[in-house]
């Protein structure tokens, strides 16, 4: 069984085509698609995005 956490501001939404935006600003995304992935501030991959 996996922890699961609340969502947070910092987090990121990652589109399959690599659009991403962060979590607090996912309502000025609403012409993309729903088949977004969240991806934690706190994990190696947001690092990896936001920072390249």
């Amino acid at each position: 069984m996996s922890d699961i956490r609340p969502i947070r501001n910092e987090d990121i939404c990652l589109w399959p085509d690599d659009t991403w935006c962060y979590f607090e600003d996912l309502e000025e995304y609403l012409w993309m698609s729903d088949d977004f992935e969240v991806i934690p501030c706190d994990s190696t991959r947001w690092n990896e995005i936001v920072n390249g």
